[in-house]
C-alpha cells in the first residue's frame, strides 16, 4: 500500500511539473530565451545543465526531461551547425579525477541528446572537462557545488529559423 502510495505521489508532481509548464508555454511568447524550461541565454548562445551528484556520471530523470526540452527546440529552429559540450564538477575530489568526470559528464549529455532525437543537419563538436577549474558558484556550500555540478551545451555557429 505504501508503495502504491509513493507511485500515486510521484505520478501526481510529474503531472503538475508538466501542467505548470503547459502553463508557461501557453503565457509566453515563443523565443528560444523563454521557451526552454532549462537555464538557457539566448544571448551568451548556451544552455546549462546542473546539478549533478556528486561524483555522478548518469543523467537524472529531471536532466532528461531538460535534455528533451533542448533537442525539441534544436530540432524545430535550428538548420544546422555545431553543438559543443563542457562539463564542470565541484572542488569535491582531487583535481585528476574531477578533469575525467567532468569530459565524461559532457560525453554522456551529447550522446543522450543523440539518443533523443537530435537531427544529424546539427553536428556534435567538441566535448570537453574543466573540472573543478571554471566554477559558477562557491564550494564552500551545497547549493554552491549543485550550480558547479553542471554540462555547459555552446551553439557557437548554429544557423535558426523561423525564429523572432
Amino acid at each position: 500500500e505504501n508503495g502504491d502510495t509513493f507511485g500515486f505521489v510521484l505520478s501526481w508532481r510529474n503531472f503538475m511539473k508538466k501542467f505548470i509548464l503547459f502553463c508557461i508555454f501557453i503565457i509566453v511568447n515563443i523565443s528560444f530565451s523563454t521557451t526552454l524550461v532549462v537555464p538557457c541565454n539566448r544571448e551568451e548562445k548556451k544552455c546549462v545543465i546542473r546539478g549533478f551528484k556528486v561524483d555522478g556520471r548518469i543523467i537524472t530523470e529531471y536532466q532528461i526531461f531538460d535534455l528533451k526540452e533542448i533537442v525539441n527546440i534544436l530540432n524545430k529552429f535550428g538548420e544546422s551547425g555545431t553543438v559543443d559540450f563542457v562539463g564542470h564538477t565541484d572542488s569535491t575530489g582531487t583535481k585528476k579525477y574531477n578533469q575525467k568526470l567532468s569530459f565524461i559528464r559532457a560525453r554522456n549529455v551529447a550522446r543522450i541528446l543523440r539518443e533523443l532525437g537530435l537531427k544529424d543537419t546539427i553536428s556534435i563538436g567538441e566535448i570537453s572537462g574543466k573540472g573543478e577549474d571554471d566554477p559558477v558558484d562557491k564550494n564552500e556550500t551545497d547549493i554552491g557545488k549543485y550550480h558547479n555540478r553542471r554540462v555547459e551545451i555552446l551553439f557557437n555557429n548554429l544557423k535558426w529559423k523561423n525564429f523572432e
